[in-house]
């Protein structure tokens, strides 16, 4: 059976070699007449346009010339934007000398003797307990404590009222601190 089919193949084989396939192409030149080359290409409207833009823009150039003016048109237009840099440069000035004025505040408290002694908001807590089985001499007399603070408090009291009458409370008043030179107005 293998016979068989190796003999068929080959057969087969024989057979498709035998026919020659058509072919359509051939290898001689054409006629010189028969072949039309394209006609000279010409510039486009691209190119005429991208040529124009020199002598547009000579003339744009002369217009925008200084003419009366000290300097050109378009030096005049950027520099019409010129007070945005200089108010930037007006608020820099005021951060950077409120950070300063800050940094030397801190410096100052955190360089300050501190008080050895507290301030007490309630100064009853020195005697608290039960006044019962207590011996003697165990509680202090805070009598005078007592009458130190009320009297603190009432001239604090009277100050700041003294202030309200006299239209003198400071968080009322503008600033008038260090403010660099020329400054009038605080820009937000």
């Amino acid at each position: 059976m293998y016979e068989a089919f190796r003999r068929s193949a080959a057969q087969t084989a024989r057979a498709v070699s035998r026919q020659q396939t058509k072919r359509y192409a051939h290898h001689e030149a054409p006629a010189a007449g028969s072949i039309k080359y394209p006609e000279e290409e010409k510039l486009g409207k691209g190119f005429f346009m991208t040529i124009s833009l020199i002598p547009i823009g000579y003339l744009m150039y002369q217009f925008t010339g200084p003419g009366n003016y000290e300097h050109k048109y378009f030096t005049r237009v950027i520099n019409s934007y010129d007070h945005y840099r200089k108010d930037a440069a007006h608020i820099n000035a005021l951060h950077t000398d409120a950070l300063e004025q800050a940094a030397a505040d801190r410096n100052l408290f955190a360089n300050t003797q501190r008080t050895q002694n507290v301030q007490l908001k309630f100064p009853e807590i020195l005697n608290t307990g039960a006044p019962h089985n207590v011996p003697a001499g165990h509680y202090a007399d805070m009598s005078q404590v007592i009458a130190k603070y009320e009297k603190e408090s009432y001239e604090a009291n009277a100050k700041k009222l003294q202030q309200i009458k006299d239209n003198a409370v400071p968080s009322e008043h503008p600033f008038k601190g260090n403010l660099p030179t020329g400054v009038q107005t605080v820009l937000m």
